[in-house]
């Protein structure tokens, strides 16, 4: 296994491959594969499954978990929006395969289901409930509390962030100058990310008022450095929530409110760092459609601009 662990490890930090190494390897040294060949592919499917689960949903590392079948559907539908609908379909394949080698017969009707069942974006909030959130969250029961929960709204709504990178942001990640705030995202998926305009003022005061650029932005008083239910924790921590409040929803309504700006989708898709625009078509059935003038006036101007 050694052989094909190196080259693996190099697509995920240090610090996080080793919190999920000893859990992957043992999960594919238990599966007995006769083949290196095929010990690799798994051991790729399950790497990227376990480090899912642990670092974004902020699940236990435990096999009756990791491989429990809706985790996987979950893991398929939301942690794989990157990937080509065949690579997602091998992925599913074969960490249920993983599912039926540990818990037999724990599958059930899930065999049974199309890729599409699984393929099902996180419906984004409305513009009154992210009034509402907002709401909330200055409203909690301290003003730290609070703060932390206005910065995981503008980073998540705003930034379009996941769970693990919410967490990450460093005050020396966020840049602000006279065009806006920008965050610099590290981790498996390192890129900038222009903040939304009616975010920026939350992220840019907390950044400029920070004692040093390493310290996080949210929940600084932290004592576990990478703590992968750090976000959970906050959530359920805070006061009632007036709608059930995911960080998966959050990026949801990030990428559907770009998208239905018409801001192009190569440029979505490297912001929220999907390496396919395909992995944006999910969220298509959440578009606002164009009314007739509008598609008019897009379809004039857009030939003018073609003509010879």
């Amino acid at each position: 296994m050694a052989q094909f662990i190196g080259a693996h490890g190099s697509e995920i930090p240090a610090a996080q491959w080793a919190e999920i190494e000893t859990f992957v390897c043992a999960a594919i040294t238990d599966m007995h594969f006769d083949r290196t060949h095929d010990a690799k592919n798994y051991f790729t499917a399950a790497t990227r499954l376990a480090h899912w689960a642990f670092f974004e949903a902020g699940l236990e590392l435990e096999r009756e978990v990791i491989f429990h079948p809706e985790v996987i559907a979950t893991f398929i539908s939301q942690g794989c929006d990157d990937l080509k609908p065949s690579s997602r379909g091998s992925y599913r394949s074969r960490a249920l395969q993983m599912t039926d080698k540990f818990f037999p017969g724990l599958r059930g009707n899930v065999k049974n289901q199309a890729l599409e069942d699984f393929d099902n974006a996180p419906e984004p909030y409305t513009d009154q409930e992210v009034i509402e959130l907002r709401h909330w969250a200055g409203n909690q029961g301290t003003r730290y509390r609070s703060v932390n929960m206005t910065l995981m709204l503008a980073l998540g709504i705003g930034a379009g962030l996941s769970n693990s990178e919410i967490a990450a942001v460093t005050a020396g990640d966020v840049q602000v100058d006279d065009h806006g705030v920008v965050i610099r995202v590290r981790g498996d998926r390192p890129r900038e990310v222009p903040v939304l305009a009616e975010w920026e003022s939350e992220i840019a005061q907390l950044a400029r008022a920070a004692m040093r650029p390493t310290l996080h932005l949210i929940c600084p008083r932290r004592r576990v450095l990478n703590n992968p239910s750090l976000i959970a924790a906050l959530i359920l921590d805070g006061s009632t929530p007036p709608v059930t409040v995911t960080v998966q929803r959050m990026r949801s309504t990030w990428i559907v409110g770009h998208l239905n700006a018409r801001v192009p989708r190569d440029v979505v898709a490297r912001a929220a760092g999907i390496k396919r625009t395909e992995g944006l078509s999910r969220y298509d059935k959440f578009l606002a459609p164009t009314d007739t003038s509008s598609a008019r006036t897009l379809l004039r101007d857009g030939s003018e601009g073609t003509a010879a």
